[in-house]
């Protein structure tokens, strides 16, 4: 019996070590918005472009104003699987000031990142538009922050690959 409990804790421990399959979860749904990520297609190859959407609805029958102290108020986060870390993919466009967005009932609001597969025989200027990616399979997802909502508030992570020799 201490066998069997020992390997199951063993099996246990390696599992909770191991690197999680698939998409991560998304936060917790708030009562006041919904967050929604999309990409236009599954596999991305050399020099072709996906179109990554991304929107915020304000689902409540009234209007909603979402303040954010300092910076993005929406910020899209691509990760890619077991590979480096993506920089902030708006860091240069956040303001360093306090942010407004004003909603009315049922508004949706609608934002799209063109990503492309990097093609290492051009050089970067003549890859336009687009945010360029190596091979690899990325994850990519917004979180919306806001102190009228608590809690940040993530969409779900869609999956996408990048086929780049």
């Amino acid at each position: 019996m201490n066998r069997i409990l020992r390997t199951t804790l063993l099996a246990a421990v390696a599992l909770g070590c191991s690197e999680s399959i698939g998409p991560k979860p998304p936060s917790a749904k708030s009562a006041f918005i919904e967050v929604l990520s999309a990409v236009s297609k599954a596999n991305l190859g050399v020099g072709d472009t996906l179109t990554w959407t991304y929107s915020l609805e304000n689902i409540t029958t009234d209007s909603l104003t979402l303040t954010t102290n300092i910076g993005c108020q929406l910020r899209p986060e691509l990760d890619q699987v077991q590979g480096p870390t993506i920089p902030d993919l708006l860091e240069l466009i956040c303001p360093p000031s306090q942010t407004v967005r004003k909603m009315a009932a049922g508004e949706k609001q609608t934002f799209s990142i063109i990503l492309r597969g990097y093609d290492k025989t051009k050089s970067t200027d003549d890859q336009k538009p687009g945010y360029l990616l190596t091979s690899g399979t990325f994850d990519a997802s917004v979180l919306v922050t806001a102190t009228e909502l608590g809690v940040p508030v993530r969409s779900d992570w869609v999956r996408f690959k990048v086929d780049v020799p």
